[in-house]
């Protein structure tokens, strides 16, 4: 999302992308030509006290030099090399939360309490989070400003396949996506519906951990993980059905984008996001979190209910136009023009 919107700012304004670790430009993701892009060449799986000693004053150097006006942090981890070294900036400061305030443990919250002191203003992803920074952290009021995530477009091309008999899920291997719930949603489901099958896609940590579980469960004919996809969001409509039961999320791009490709959704109601992109038993239901077996009926009901899956899916066409570039780009544009 932060090379998505660097792309669209660079319409009107010189962008720079400053990168902490190591990246390789080339991989994953598609830069606009006009950003500047600089690697400071950290490991990324280096300490965040050595990240701080050893990029801070690069960081100051590299924004002084080229004469920046804004600077956009982007993620909290960025926030103490920021805080070291704010005496030496003369630009404002923007910091982007792309996560939940639920749920963090004391370091990120206090890390989020530096930003609140440093930046001239907070931008965060979903309504939940501004009425928590708002009640949480009191020193972040007058700075907080609400901007969704967006997707290049919400009007999708794909037609919505009721008949395919797959259910999908997308987003990281890691314990806070909560693949090892839907390893217990899946063996109700399927003792059910064996049929059907459900396809995950993506990488991370917890992937050996989520295959065991599968196989002492025997799903391993009916729940798959597809690993890692270069271009994921072209296979949603080979799927009939979204499932999401994540323990928290920042937002999920990946629930939308099944919302966009009109696939009805049954997700848990975890912080932060499910419940600004659903409309439960609308386009999709919201399950309380974190009740496998409520959600496995409701996955069970959509499967055996074939009209709803598609009154769900034309449901899906409606209430996107927060999502639309477009729009999220103005109000960027005007955070931008009153700092």
């Amino acid at each position: 999302m932060t090379v998505s919107v660097a792309n669209k700012l660079c319409a009107n304004y010189e962008v720079h992308l400053l990168v902490v670790c190591k990246f390789d430009k080339t991989e994953n993701y598609l830069i606009n030509k006009n950003i500047k892009i600089k690697s400071l060449g950290m490991d990324e799986n280096c300490r965040a006290r050595d990240s701080l000693f050893h990029s801070s004053f690069k960081i100051k150097d590299y924004i002084n030099k080229n004469k920046i006006n804004i600077l956009i942090v982007s993620g909290s981890l960025g926030i103490p090399s920021v805080f070291f070294i704010k005496p030496f900036l003369k630009c404002k400061i923007i910091f982007w939360d792309h996560e939940s305030l639920r749920g963090r443990d004391w370091k990120s919250v206090f890390f989020r309490k530096m930003a609140c002191i440093l930046s001239n203003k907070i931008l965060v992803i979903t309504q939940e989070t501004f009425k928590d920074y708002y009640t949480k952290i009191p020193k972040s009021r007058d700075k907080l400003i609400q901007i969704y995530n967006f997707l290049e477009s919400t009007k999708s091309n794909h037609k919505y396949n009721p008949d395919t008999k797959m259910i999908i899920s997308v987003g990281r291997i890691s314990y806070e996506k909560g693949f090892h719930l839907a390893v217990e949603v899946a063996k109700i489901i399927f003792k059910k519906h064996p049929d059907w099958s459900w396809h995950i896609y993506g990488e991370g940590e917890q992937k050996h951990k989520i295959e065991q579980l599968i196989k002492e469960k025997g799903l391993e004919n009916n729940l798959i993980l597809k690993g890692k996809y270069k271009d994921v969001y072209n296979v949603y409509n080979k799927y009939s059905i979204f499932v999401m039961p994540s323990l928290r999320e920042g937002f999920s791009l990946a629930l939308l984008e099944a919302k966009v490709n009109k696939l009805p959704s049954v997700s848990f109601n975890c912080p932060a996001g499910p419940s600004e992109i659903l409309k439960n038993s609308f386009d999709g239901f919201l399950i309380e979190c974190y009740n496998t077996l409520k959600m496995a009926e409701k996955v069970n009901y959509l499967i055996e209910n074939r009209d709803k899956r598609i009154e769900f899916s034309e449901n899906c066409r409606l209430n996107l136009e927060s999502f639309e570039y477009s729009y999220v780009i103005f109000r960027w544009n005007a955070v931008l023009e009153i700092l």
